[in-house]
């Protein structure tokens, strides 16, 4: 079953990768995101849209880096999917099958293959929130400095 659980996971995580070669899709939250990175990296005056600026600001360094590509932000979504799926694999708390299933499901799921393919903070948000439980969840279970940190 093992063996079996890493060829999927191996499997669907070179589909996600495939997508970096696509276009970048877009939608009206997403180029809002991409005016507000584009004024943050040109340093002119940001629009004032209702969105928080931490994404557009991690946008705009990929802009500095170089990086700006719709492959940039493939690649970027699946680092953080990546970070989100690794927190849930931590979570000892829950048997291996119950994980298993839920890094599968998570990979299958419609939201999270389209929010890899769009530059919208969905993925970010999804990895981000995860190290975070993973980081309570830790925290109630270890002592001394581990748990401080």
């Amino acid at each position: 079953m093992r063996v079996f659980f890493i060829a999927t996971i191996i499997g669907l995580a070179l589909i996600y990768l495939i997508q970096a070669a696509t276009p970048l899709r877009l939608d009206d939250d997403a180029v809002d995101y991409l005016r507000t990175a584009a004024a943050m990296t040109d340093g002119i005056a940001i629009p004032t849209l209702p969105i928080p600026s931490g994404y557009p600001l991690m946008l705009s360094l990929l802009e500095r880096g170089g990086l700006a590509t719709s492959a940039g932000f493939v690649v970027v979504n699946c680092i953080f999917v990546f970070i989100g799926l690794y927190s849930v694999w931590r979570l000892r708390q829950y048997g291996v099958r119950s994980r298993q299933f839920a890094i599968v499901a998570t990979l299958l799921a419609i939201p999270v293959i389209r929010s890899v393919t769009i530059a919208l903070p969905d993925a970010v948000f999804f990895g981000i929130s995860l190290l975070a439980v993973l980081c309570l969840s830790s925290a109630v279970e270890d002592r001394g400095l581990k748990r401080a940190a």
